[in-house]
């Protein structure tokens, strides 16, 4: 009885968590394809970043005037100090500049290009390396590199290396807990990984788990170097021939699917013990009443009393027969005396042989007397099996409680004159609580006295079982109320009444029960199911569908409420079926994966605002060109301009990507526009922290680099003695705006100044681009005792964290 009520409750619970844990799979497969590729998106940002670099120092003047050491110096400037180093060499093994040593130190031959690499670079196409290990630092290090035309001798190769921390650093913040990140070249071998990026960068992967990356994307299980069993996704670039690979050990993964393994399996284990321990209980009783009511028999076929007793009330017929066949026996020796006394032995061997508690009582005021007890009565009243026959319940060892609660049957039987049944606890001295279940019968005996004959049975082990019974069905109840899913059972096919969990009321607006699991009406109309905006029929619902016996498999429905928010649910729904396949029911298991949804639409609005940025950046640049190229008289003039001014542009870059793209400080774009251009001890700064949004960042960083150089060609920073000071104020925020900022350049100890005779591209870049800011102005003052610019500007009040200067923004600046 235990396991049929037991066994279809766990069986459904086994089933939810199996559910789940496959979902919760799902999930882990697609994530780590969405993990893997987002990491490719930022290594080839990086990369891309690299390829503008060395583009920029391609179109060197110095380079092309075969002014190597003034292009050495060049180079050190742009590197920006985290592990850039450019190189220059030819196609053979030949090195001819490292930036990361001085001019002019002995270089150690360069690593030989292989026939692909050399036959990419004659074709004039941007090459990114494999892995390698640098010649001079020793370490793992890969390279993005060009070739270099020279009219009349061999071309170069110009190359910007990083080490592979740098790649290991750009992917560590987008790596989430527990998981492993690694980044492979196109033979198999480290770039970069999250964890243990020093012990395997530039080693070979394993060779199993390599060979599953084929093709652009996918996902597979295999071991790494550690011995771990992991579950990856992968990505390729299409930029570099790299893999980005994301790992998540398997035993993560499983870890839902073996709890609920676990879990089932213990209940189904626990039912089928205490089944089978019932089943061996009465097999015995069973076998013992069959031998001892046989050895009855022949004692009392023999004249012989009997010795056996009789434990199970069902071989009462067989005792009756085995007594008829004994009194035919012996009829012939004094019929009516024997056949009454072997009746009374018959009848005090039943009683005290029996289970049953059997016994006559007599009531006595206040107390009960025990007029008759068989042994089994005996044992339950007075603890130790010895006869009880006239003896006062007061006299007994039963506590208080029980004596009180057996008189006031007895007096109810007596009063009502019709038989009670009642379930009763009796407590002994000294001995634990016994539950009985007992019938009282009153009657009145030859001398008119009024008393009750009882027979109990001991209920103490079905009591306990029924409370095992009622703790199992509460932990399911608990179990169903604690998992992360709506589960909804129903036996009506109609689907009018429904048993749903907590979480299937929340989610479908549903009365919550206070007795936990309840069947309530259902009430298709308080929220909408809709599947591609169309609403669901009743009759198509899935649990409906399900009581008609159709399965419903990883259907992703949207539930509507009345307010307008919607959520999506991922839907499996079975039929409940009996022993012989009718159905009985149905049940359905729905997840919530709405924010699931709204983690990949999110991914996709970075991978677009990553795409934005780049364009952006890409525009900047080439206005930037444009306006240089139209503005320089000579050649040489507008590529110096435009190397300057694009290094300005990658400071301010490299300031904004360290704080992700939200802003930057002022005193920090200050300091990286005035380490280019001079040394910053002839500059006096002063001022208090202001965070600039990105588009005045980088308008502010163009705006220094113009007076700077402006400043080393004609101003304070031509003659030794000159000097400038830099110092910017907070004006208090107006109604309805932010607070106001002024900035003043002011040039000291320079040659005398004069007024422009024409106004030059620098002057003109300055006052368009602080005008296009909100509320810019700019006065530039040429002063005889030095140039003096003051700026002016309004900050926002919400400072915005993805905006750049605009290609036709920049274009009206210039």
């Amino acid at each position: 009885m235990f396991a049929a009520v037991v066994m279809p409750l766990v069986l459904v619970g086994a089933m939810v968590m199996v559910r789940y844990a496959r979902a919760e799979r799902d999930r882990y497969v697609q994530d780590a394809l969405q993990h893997a590729r987002q990491i490719v998106l930022l290594v080839d940002g990086e990369l891309t970043r690299l390829s503008a670099l060395m583009q920029g120092l391609s179109v060197s003047s110095a380079l092309a005037e075969g002014d190597l050491e003034r292009f050495h110096r060049e180079a050190r400037q742009i590197a920006n100090g985290q592990g850039e180093v450019v190189l220059l060499r030819d196609f053979g093994t030949n090195q001819i500049l490292d930036s990361s040593v001085s001019f002019g130190t002995a270089l150690p031959a360069a690593i030989p290009l292989g026939a692909e690499e050399q036959a990419a670079l004659a074709a004039g196409r941007t090459l990114v390396s494999d892995v390698y290990i640098g010649p001079v630092s020793g370490s793992p290090r890969v390279a993005v590199a060009m070739p270099i035309p020279r009219p009349g001798a061999g071309p170069y190769v110009l190359a910007v290396t990083i080490p592979t921390t740098r790649v290991r650093d750009v992917i560590r913040p987008a790596v989430p807990p527990g998981w492993i990140i690694a980044i492979g070249d196109s033979r198999g071998r480290y770039v970069a990984r999250s964890e243990r990026h020093e012990e395997v960068s530039g080693q070979p992967g394993v060779p199993d788990y390599v060979s599953r990356v084929v093709g652009p994307a996918g996902t597979f299980t295999s071991v790494n170097f550690e011995g771990v069993v992991l579950l990856a996704g992968y990505a390729r670039s299409g930029l570099s021939n790299w893999f980005a690979a994301a790992n998540v050990p398997e035993e993560l993964v499983a870890e839902p699917l073996r709890r609920s393994l676990a879990g089932a399996l213990a209940a189904v284990l626990a039912g089928l013990l205490v089944s089978a321990g019932f089943a061996w209980l009465l097999g015995q009783k069973l076998a013992t009443a069959s031998r001892r009511l046989a050895a009855r028999a022949l004692a009392l076929g023999a004249g012989e009393p009997a010795r056996e007793t009789i434990d199970h009330p069902a071989e009462f017929a067989i005792v009756a027969e085995a007594f008829d066949e004994a009194a035919a026996a012996i009829a012939e020796r004094a019929r009516e005396r024997r056949q009454a006394v072997e009746r009374e032995a018959l009848l005090g061997s039943v009683l005290d042989s029996a289970e049953l508690h059997a016994g006559i009582l007599e009531p006595d005021r206040d107390d009960f007397r025990i007029a008759v007890a068989n042994r089994g009565a005996a044992l339950i009243l007075g603890g130790d099996g010895a006869g009880l026959d006239g003896t006062a319940a007061r006299d007994t060892a039963m506590d208080e409680a029980t004596r009180a609660k057996l008189l006031e049957i007895v007096q109810d039987t007596v009063r009502q004159e019709a038989p009670i049944s009642a379930e009763y606890r009796i407590k002994l001295a000294g001995l634990p609580s016994r539950w009985c279940l007992g019938t009282f019968r009153p009657f009145t005996d030859a001398d008119g006295m009024k008393r009750v004959a009882f027979a109990s049975v001991d209920i103490t082990a079905r009591r306990k079982a029924e409370r095992a019974l009622r703790e199992r069905s509460i932990e399911l109840e608990g179990i169903l109320a604690t998992v992360p899913a709506a589960v909804v059972i129903t036996y009506d096919r109609e689907l009018r009444t429904v048993v749903p969990n907590r979480y299937a009321s929340e989610l479908l607006a549903l009365p919550v029960s206070e007795k936990g699991l309840a069947e309530i009406p259902f009430q298709p109309d308080v929220v909408g199911i809709l599947r591609e905006n169309v609403p669901y029929a009743t009759e198509d619902l899935p649990l409906t569908r399900a009581a008609a016996g159709h399965d419903t498999r990883d259907l992703e429905v949207t539930i509507r409420y009345r307010d307008g928010s919607e959520r999506t649910v991922l839907t499996n729904a079975i039929p409940l079926r009996d022993g012989n396949g009718a159905i009985l029911g149905a049940v359905s298991v729905s997840l919530d994966i709405s924010e699931r949804k709204r983690a990949d639409r999110q991914r996709q609005l970075l991978v677009h605002e990553l795409n934005h940025r780049v364009k952006n950046t890409l525009a900047i640049v080439q206005s930037l060109a444009g306006q240089t190229l139209r503005s320089a008289r000579t050649l040489e003039a507008a590529r110096t301009a435009l190397d300057q001014r694009l290094v300005a542009l990658s400071k301010a870059h490299d300031i904004l990507t360290r704080e992700n793209w939200e802003g930057a400080e002022i005193a920090d774009v200050v300091a990286a526009a005035i380490r280019v251009q001079s040394d910053p001890a002839r500059f006096e700064v002063e001022g208090p922290p202001v965070w600039l949004p990105p588009s005045l960042a980088v308008t502010l960083s163009l705006v220094f680099h113009e007076l700077a150089t402006n400043a080393l060609k004609y101003g304070a920073l031509s003659v030794p003695e000159g000097r400038v000071e830099i110092a910017w104020t907070l004006r208090p925020a107006a109604a309805g705006a932010g607070a106001g900022l002024d900035l003043v350049w002011t040039e000291r100890g320079g040659p005398t100044v004069a007024p422009p005779r024409q106004r030059g591209f620098g002057t003109r870049m300055i006052e368009r681009s602080v005008a296009g800011e909100r509320t810019g102005k700019v006065r530039l003052d040429f002063a005889p005792d030095g140039l003096r610019c003051s700026i002016a500007v309004t900050l926002p009040e919400q400072q915005e964290t993805d905006e750049a200067p605009s290609a036709l923004r920049l274009q009206r600046m210039l």
